[in-house]
């Protein structure tokens, strides 16, 4: 049997390093355009930074490796112009024709420019290959570049902006969307951009770029900057144009439409990565991902398939996390935006809490929002600190795939040591918190949604409040909250509020038990 996989890229070397483990004696062959192979293009941005010192850090093999482990032929410089389907032939251009039994399509996405006046300008960049990045460098260098415009808040173009930042630029990042991080809620990212804007990384939502010009760039609103060079990083674009020749067919994501083995159309051939789409198994909805923890099950579903082991993969769910300075942001299912696009009820909650017990030298919060259905179903959730992120993020990823609800996270083993955890962790509290919501013993109020009317209590203490306290709220520590029963109207809705939610919580189970009935908690 010949196996050719089209694309040097890590997904291509993991489809053949599988494959070589599951048939011993096939014939492998990788066909790449380039003069590039197996780089892990998600480090590129710490390359430029000098957190990575050596390009060869980001190679997962050589084509040498490749041959000498697993006798895997790479073929450089090898880029196919067409698929012949019928004769099961590859046509490559100004090289000989290649056949296969058996062909996987692993190509990725490619970073195209926007259609926007002066975008080929020679202090304008894209960065998919070291190539590129070495273009970037030295072009910062030589020119003593000072002022950099990224475009695109996604995680790449955050990467790339720090890192520049680190290489002492004046940073701008801009992007169509409201916040940074498209994925994630606006609500959990304000404390991002606030870290990136303490750092000097400045950052202009909902901006559309009409032109550049004279090294100045104009946007849609009438407004415009100067800058020294330009980096793009929005969304990648698969490299869709051999399977369009060939007939294979795309779905309505804008990828190759794949089935659970990750075949295509044509049984023969198959797709994976960056290049394929798949269901979303939270929105049912097609959708590419970009996960590279999803891309290397895809990788194994197909060798496995072609071995005549079947390990189908139904879909994926987003699960994701973010650096950015020293924070983290995970992301597991869907989020709030995305519920509300698509019609989705939904309940949430959301939780501060210091990571470490509170005797535990400099105790560090983290922040996380829970939505979940009326039954209780997790729907998604966030999860932003400097530290557990991580590890958190996982744990409700398992729940979730295993159809857990609100009250298993209150009962979930949680591995407790002082110096990263509490007794009682977020996942348990947020937990518990989702089930009261449920069962209607608790209530949330959205800041924006108040009545006027509304009595705002801000249960912080006095220091705290007048740093941080709320606007148009009364400030009542929670210490004082008995003694004052007699000047709290009961005519009124009431919400509580306080900036790590645990005091508000104390605050509306005591007003609870003294009978005032029209009680929020407070979610600003």
């Amino acid at each position: 049997m010949k196996i050719v996989i089209i694309g040097g890229g890590t997904t291509g070397v993991a489809v053949a390093t599988k494959l070589r483990r599951r048939i011993e004696n096939a014939e492998i062959v990788i066909l790449e355009k380039s003069q590039e192979f197996a780089i892990a293009k998600c480090g590129l941005p710490y390359l430029l930074s000098g957190k990575i010192k050596e390009k060869n850090d980001l190679l997962a093999a050589t084509p040498e490796q490749m041959q000498r482990i697993f006798k895997v032929k790479v073929k450089l410089e090898h880029e196919v112009i067409k698929i012949n389907r019928k004769n099961k032939k590859l046509l490559i251009q100004n090289q000989r024709a290649e056949s296969y039994d058996k062909l996987i399509i692993a190509t990725g996405a490619i970073q195209l420019r926007p259609d926007i006046h002066g975008v080929l300008g020679e202090n304008i960049f894209t960065v998919n290959s070291m190539q590129s990045l070495e273009r970037l460098k030295n072009y910062y260098y030589e020119n003593k570049v000072r002022k950099v415009l990224v475009i695109g808040a996604n995680a790449v173009g955050l990467a790339f902006a720090e890192a520049l930042h680190q290489l002492k630029a004046n940073v701008l990042i801009t992007d169509f969307a409201e916040h940074i991080l498209p994925s994630f809620d606006a609500d959990m990212t304000l404390k991002l951009e606030q870290t990136l804007k303490d750092k000097g990384i400045d950052f202009c939502p909902k901006s559309k770029i009409t032109a550049f010009k004279n090294d100045i760039v104009h946007f849609k609103n009438g407004e415009s900057c100067r800058y020294d060079m330009v980096v793009i990083a929005t969304g990648k674009t698969p490299d869709l144009k051999l399977a369009i020749m060939a007939n294979i067919e795309i779905g309505s994501a804008g990828g190759i439409k794949i089935n659970k083995y990750m075949q295509t159309n044509d049984r023969d051939v198959y797709a994976c990565g960056k290049i394929s789409e798949m269901i979303n198994v939270d929105t049912n909805l097609p959708e590419r991902t970009n996960n590279p923890a999803t891309i290397a099950k895809q990788a194994r579903v197909v060798a496995n398939h072609i071995a005549g082991i079947r390990t189908p993969l139904f879909g994926f769910r987003n699960c994701e996390i973010i650096k950015i300075a020293d924070y983290s942001a995970g992301i597991c299912g869907i989020s709030e935006e995305k519920l509300q696009e698509i019609g989705q009820e939904y309940q949430k909650v959301v939780l501060r809490q210091f990571n470490q017990s509170l005797f535990y030298p400099t105790p560090t919060p983290i922040y996380m929002k829970l939505l979940f259905a009326d039954d209780g179903l997790i729907l998604g959730g966030q999860i932003i600190g400097k530290q557990g992120v991580e590890e958190r993020i996982n744990a409700l990823s398992v729940q979730m795939q295993h159809n857990a609800k609100v009250k298993d996270l209150m009962f979930e083993d949680v591995a407790y040591h002082p110096s990263i955890s509490q007794p009682k962790d977020i996942i348990n509290n947020i937990g518990a918190l989702a089930e009261e919501v449920r069962l209607n013993r608790l209530k949330y109020k959205d800041v924006r949604t108040l009545e006027p009317d509304t009595f705002v209590i801000d249960v912080c203490n006095p220091n705290e409040f007048v740093k941080n306290g709320l606007d148009n709220a009364i400030n009542l520590p929670l210490t004082a909250i008995r003694d004052n029963l007699k000047t709290i109207p009961r005519n009124r809705d009431i919400a509580i509020y306080c900036n790590s939610g645990y005091g508000a919580y104390l605050a509306y189970q005591i007003l609870k038990q003294n009978d005032f009935d029209k009680l929020y908690l407070l979610e600003s």
